[in-house]
């Protein structure tokens, strides 16, 4: 087609259409086509008088064009008036878009909460190192209530893209165009705050898997409550789990796990990504540095022989019981005998398993070999990394601790040379 230079238009008008999304909550969008010149959609439009910038050599141009919406338009335009002469001079409809958001901004709906699991049970803190007692690949350290992240999708203008929405599977009305694993968090790698012996912040291994992405307020659950349009809700995995590095450097006293999770992106398809993002801090659990301890035990070999045992964490300046810990749980299966002075076959471990009470036991027994068989044997209990210690100096805390048991031993040490009451 020619462009006729000499062209003035009498009354042009526009029959504007939002095409795409079409569901009945739809919102529609203002197509600003001109300086000082906009329409609004509609999904039953009918012609409009429209303002163009003035016609040179038969064209009207505007470069500044723009749509306020996610979606599609189908623009009609006639010259209902042309020769002011009531004769209406038409012309093809055309598509215009699909449109998409500017960009993305991504802030906190909640910070969510750390707990420790100890058998499935809500534990007073987790120890440096301590991982699932089934699986030793998993962090004890997981969420009691997962952070949230709140995205919303805005045009240039900075006004939300309410259209920005994921119909049902497949329709044509999906115009969401971002998946869960379209969000990319940063692996946390330390503590934001605590310091080792080095003075350097304490390194954390962080096993995390993609989160959830929905329409519906998260932090509402189990109440079923829909967002606003063009604002979605991304929800850390639950199956996330933490654990600090337990080494040398990393006995400290006790602190709070300040671990932070930063976007490092969100991309969708389009491309349309991220231009602020704010950290989730979830509330911490404290870290302990601990280690369990064996008791050496003595007692005549007619009874049974009881076997202390404790739990122990670093407080700063020595180790003190852990008394506060009802939760960590012992099973005989672990315990090792072997030969000092004694027969091992004529005793065993007695009792299954159990939770110390207070950070301790005693329910643990030597069965009694019978009269006259008296001798010493080492115990060892096969203890979970996290409670393992540097009982030999080597520099490495990879020993399980170990105590003496001594069958025929009715009264205190022999090697007391002298004992003496003072009376004042």
């Amino acid at each position: 087609a020619l462009v006729t230079p000499n062209y003035r238009p009498g009354q042009v008008q526009f029959k504007l259409a939002r095409s795409g999304p079409t569901l009945a909550d739809s919102i529609d969008g203002t197509f600003y086509y001109g300086s000082g010149s906009s329409m609004v959609t509609s999904a039953s439009p009918v012609f409009q008088n429209a303002t163009l910038t003035s016609f040179n050599m038969g064209q009207s141009a505007y470069s500044d064009a723009q749509y306020s919406e996610v979606g599609l338009l189908n623009l009609d335009v006639q010259d209902s008036n042309y020769g002011n002469e009531s004769i209406v001079v038409p012309a093809a409809a055309i598509s215009i878009g699909r449109f998409i958001p500017d960009h993305f901004t991504q802030t906190v709906a909640q910070d969510g909460d750390f707990h420790a699991t100890c058998d499935s049970r809500i534990a007073f803190s987790a120890y440096s190192g301590q991982k699932s007692v089934s699986n030793n690949s998993v962090g004890a350290i997981t969420y009691l209530s997962p952070p949230i992240l709140n995205i919303t999708a805005y045009n240039k203008q900075g006004n939300i893209t309410q259209n920005y929405y994921q119909d049902t599977n497949g329709s044509i009305n999906d115009y969401m165009k971002l998946s869960a694993n379209d969000i990319n968090i940063t692996v946390p790698l330390e503590d934001e705050v605590a310091l080792g012996i080095d003075t350097t912040k304490l390194p954390l291994s962080a096993n995390m898997s993609t989160g959830t992405l929905s329409q519906n307020d998260l932090s509402a659950l189990p109440n079923i409550v829909a967002l606003p349009k063009g604002v979605l809700h991304y929800q850390l995995s639950e199956n996330d789990n933490f654990f600090y590095n337990r080494s040398a450097n990393a006995m400290v006293s006790p602190f709070t796990a300040n671990i932070d999770f930063s976007t490092a992106s969100i991309s969708d398809t389009d491309a349309v990504s991220q231009i602020s993002t704010v950290d989730a801090s979830p509330t911490g659990v404290e870290i302990r540095f601990g280690r369990l301890v064996l008791e050496n035990s003595f007692g005549p070999e007619t009874s049974n022989l009881a076997q202390p045992m404790h739990l122990e964490h670093f407080n700063g300046n020595d180790f003190a019981p852990s008394s506060d810990n009802n939760c960590t749980r012992y099973n005989v299966s672990k315990f090792e005998l072997t030969n000092i002075s004694f027969d091992i076959e004529l005793t065993e471990v007695l009792v299954g398993v159990g939770s110390f009470l207070s950070g301790k036991t005693k329910e643990i027994e030597l069965q009694s070999p019978s009269a006259g068989n008296q001798g010493q044997i080492r115990v060892l209990y096969k203890a979970a990394d996290w409670l393992k210690y540097d009982w030999d100096n080597d520099g490495a805390f990879d020993n399980s601790p170990t105590a003496v048991a001594t069958f025929g031993l009715y009264r205190g040490d022999d090697r007391l040379l002298h004992w003496r009451e003072v009376l004042n």
